[in-house]
Order: C-alpha cells, then structure tokens, then sequence
C-alpha cells in the first residue's frame, strides 16, 4: 500500500520505527474511504509524530497519553496533526493496540458509575450499553 502511495519516498515509510503500523494504517485509512491525498497526508504527519519520540516501537502497544503528546507540534500544522493523531488512536483502538487512559475526573466517574448501574441492575447487554 505504501509504495502505491508513495511511489519514490516508501522506502522512507517501510524502513521508519514503525513502519508496519504506518503500512496497516494506510489499509485502514482506504477502508474507511479516506481519498488518496489527505491519507497521504496523514501518513505523512504519523510518520513524523511517530519518528520524533522514542516512546513507540512496531509491534509494541500503544499508549493514549503517549500519542497525545507525540502529535502535539507548534505553529499552523498543530490542528492538523491532533487531528491525525485522533485517527491515528481511532486506527489503534480498532486494532486493539491501544492502551487508554483511565480518566478520573467527577464527570467520567458519575458516567463509569451509571453505565455499571445499567449494566448490572438494569441488566443492559453490552451493544445496549454503547447505544445507550
């Protein structure tokens, strides 16, 4: 897919830290009828983010606070890049490579609290519960 993509600068995808991710990610990107341009883009923008932290490694899991901080740049390309790094954590959930964080706040609590109430007393089936 990459090499389709890029057909003079694959290598530079193929051989970064984590190329096999960006090469599953461009699959992903055309499954879900992202247009030739703006995935080239967005792989673009990964390969960046991914390449500038030591934090990820193929293969590896991913973290969500990791990711965050990775694809958070200065300057007129920072909405750009947080919103490949939305997709890019939309690929990893999809993947089951994705470590999310646990968030604590009173909202997230009070949500975690009455999905568990539905769950258990009011004996909601789990697609209930995502569409509830």
């Amino acid at each position: 897919m990459l090499q389709d993509l890029f057909p003079r600068d694959h290598r530079r995808y193929e051989c970064s830290r984590c190329g096999a991710e960006l090469e599953a990610f461009a699959c992903w990107l055309v499954e879900q009828g992202h247009r030739r341009h703006p995935l080239r883009l967005h792989l673009h923008r990964a390969r960046e983010a991914l390449g500038r932290s030591h934090r990820f490694r193929s293969g590896a899991m991913f973290r969500e606070a990791d990711l965050r901080e990775a694809f958070v740049v200065p300057g007129a390309s920072a909405y750009m890049y947080s919103c490949t790094g939305r997709i890019f954590s939309r690929f990893l959930a999809d993947t089951k490579r994705l470590i999310r964080v646990e968030r604590t706040d009173p909202l997230s609590l009070l949500c975690r609290r009455y999905r568990q109430y539905l769950a258990e007393v009011r004996g909601f089936s789990v697609p209930s519960l995502q569409h509830h």
